[in-house]
């Protein structure tokens, strides 16, 4: 997408143009990887809340349906809440964001990001940090940066900057760094290894059995020779034998006939 002010990153295929879309934000920037095109804007409040003594930055961002050429049917017109994946990048763009705002700054601040087209082989999650972080480079918020960010893969034995969605299907490293011309700002990994490495490995635990293991099957199986005598509280009670009196039933009397209690009467 061409604007008035279009800059493009050599060796990355990152694209950056501003000026035409967004003028009301305080800054707004699209972001092209190959088709896939991120819109990023960055607005602060002029005026602090009364009582207010925290810092409110919102960084908030969306897929669309649209994006990839669908649009949501059926009994669900509009689109739902934030997904799983929405929320991490999210996340991932306030992290490296945050402490770059000075000290006592204390305005509002939003950053959007909105996927407006995918094209289904780069991902989006990267050029929306860098497009928060160039959105909040040309507006006139108070901010420390710019920053960069690039995801590393490992692809036979080679490292690979920002590869594509199938590319990463043979990686065995997923990093994502993020930093500045000075400083390491973060670095994000998830816990997997090289399948190499895991395989030349062997687990302690599959070559020989645990102590307590070998404890129990030691306990469970003991020798013919020396038996264990049973234990006195494991030794059958004799039942005791049922009295005459708890077993017949008690007799109930019959009641007195209306002639037994004429005679019984006493004399008037």
């Amino acid at each position: 997408m061409n604007q008035k002010h279009n800059v493009t990153v050599p060796g990355l295929g990152l694209t950056f143009s501003t000026g035409s879309i967004g003028q009301l934000a305080g800054g707004a920037v699209n972001v092209n990887v190959g088709e896939t095109n991120v819109f990023v804007t960055a607005c602060v409040a002029q005026t602090m809340r009364p009582g207010q003594d925290f810092f409110p930055l919102t960084v908030d961002y969306r897929d669309k349906y649209a994006a990839a050429g669908r649009f949501p049917g059926g009994y669900f017109k509009r689109e739902g809440r934030p997904t799983e994946r929405e929320i991490l990048i999210s996340r991932l763009c306030d992290r490296p964001c945050r402490p770059l705002f000075p000290e006592g700054f204390l305005n509002e601040v939003q950053i959007i990001g909105q996927l407006m087209s995918a094209d289904l082989i780069h991902d989006s999650d990267i050029a929306m940090v860098n497009g928060a972080s160039a959105a909040l480079a040309i507006s006139d918020i108070p901010w420390g940066g710019p920053i960069g960010c690039v995801r590393v893969a490992l692809i036979e034995d080679k490292f690979v900057a920002n590869p594509t969605i199938e590319q990463m299907y043979s990686s065995s490293l997923d990093l994502i760094y993020v930093g500045n011309a000075k400083d390491m700002l973060m670095i994000e990994a998830p816990p997997t290894s090289s399948p190499r490495r895991s395989s030349s490995r062997r687990s302690p635990s599959a070559t020989r059995p645990s102590s307590r293991s070998s404890r129990r099957s030691r306990n469970s199986s003991p020798s013919p020779a020396s038996p264990r005598p049973p234990s006195p509280s494991s030794a059958p009670r004799p039942r005791p034998a049922p009295s005459s009196s708890a077993s017949s039933p008690p007799t109930a009397s019959p009641p007195p006939s209306s002639a037994s209690r004429r005679t019984s009467a006493p004399p008037t």
